[in-house]
Protein backbone atom coordinates (compact mmCIF):
# COMPACT_ATOMS: atom_id res chain seq x y z
CA UNK A 1 0.00 0.00 0.00
CA UNK A 2 1.13 3.52 -0.77
CA UNK A 3 -0.19 6.65 0.92
CA UNK A 4 0.91 10.07 -0.22
CA UNK A 5 0.32 13.78 -0.13
CA UNK A 6 2.39 16.67 -1.47
CA UNK A 7 5.00 16.45 1.32
CA UNK A 8 5.40 12.75 2.10
CA UNK A 9 4.83 9.20 0.90
CA UNK A 10 4.48 6.05 3.00
CA UNK A 11 5.26 2.74 1.31
CA UNK A 12 4.43 -0.63 2.89
CA UNK A 13 5.89 -4.05 2.05
CA UNK A 14 9.02 -2.72 0.37
CA UNK A 15 12.00 -5.02 -0.12
CA UNK A 16 14.87 -2.55 -0.11
CA UNK A 17 16.22 0.82 -1.14
CA UNK A 18 18.20 0.96 -4.39
CA UNK A 19 19.32 4.59 -4.42
CA UNK A 20 18.77 7.84 -2.52
CA UNK A 21 19.46 11.37 -3.77
CA UNK A 22 17.79 14.65 -2.88
CA UNK A 23 15.75 14.51 -6.11
CA UNK A 24 15.05 10.76 -6.51
CA UNK A 25 14.60 7.75 -4.25
CA UNK A 26 14.32 4.26 -5.77
CA UNK A 27 12.55 1.66 -3.65
CA UNK A 28 12.58 -2.03 -4.60
CA UNK A 29 9.15 -3.65 -4.39
CA UNK A 30 8.30 -7.30 -5.02
CA UNK A 31 7.37 -6.84 -8.69
CA UNK A 32 8.73 -3.39 -9.59
CA UNK A 33 10.86 -0.44 -8.58
CA UNK A 34 8.97 2.50 -7.12
CA UNK A 35 10.66 5.77 -8.09
CA UNK A 36 9.83 8.84 -6.00
CA UNK A 37 10.84 12.12 -7.66
CA UNK A 38 10.91 15.57 -6.12
CA UNK A 39 13.05 18.09 -4.28
CA UNK A 40 14.76 17.88 -0.89
CA UNK A 41 13.77 14.19 -0.59
CA UNK A 42 14.95 12.14 2.37
CA UNK A 43 14.04 8.95 4.19
CA UNK A 44 12.32 10.23 7.33
CA UNK A 45 11.67 6.83 8.93
CA UNK A 46 11.78 3.17 8.09
CA UNK A 47 10.95 -0.14 9.66
CA UNK A 48 10.96 -3.71 8.44
CA UNK A 49 7.52 -3.20 6.87
CA UNK A 50 7.26 0.46 5.84
CA UNK A 51 9.27 3.47 4.76
CA UNK A 52 8.41 7.19 5.01
CA UNK A 53 9.87 9.57 2.42
CA UNK A 54 9.51 13.31 2.91
CA UNK A 55 10.24 16.36 0.76
CA UNK A 56 8.50 18.20 -2.05
CA UNK A 57 6.99 15.37 -4.10
CA UNK A 58 6.73 15.83 -7.86
CA UNK A 59 5.92 12.31 -9.01
CA UNK A 60 5.80 8.60 -8.27
CA UNK A 61 6.63 6.08 -11.00
CA UNK A 62 6.41 2.31 -11.18
CA UNK A 63 9.19 0.69 -13.23
CA UNK A 64 8.60 -2.88 -14.32
CA UNK A 65 11.39 -4.96 -15.81
CA UNK A 66 10.66 -6.63 -19.11
CA UNK A 67 10.88 -10.40 -19.00
CA UNK A 68 13.66 -11.71 -21.15
CA UNK A 69 12.89 -14.98 -22.88
CA UNK A 70 15.82 -17.28 -23.29
CA UNK A 71 16.21 -19.52 -26.30
CA UNK A 72 17.59 -23.00 -26.16
CA UNK A 73 19.15 -24.59 -29.23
Amino acid sequence: MISLDEKQVMIEHYQGIQNVTSCEIRVQMKTCVLVVKGQHLHVAAMSKYEIWIQGKLEGVLFEYEKEEKTRTR
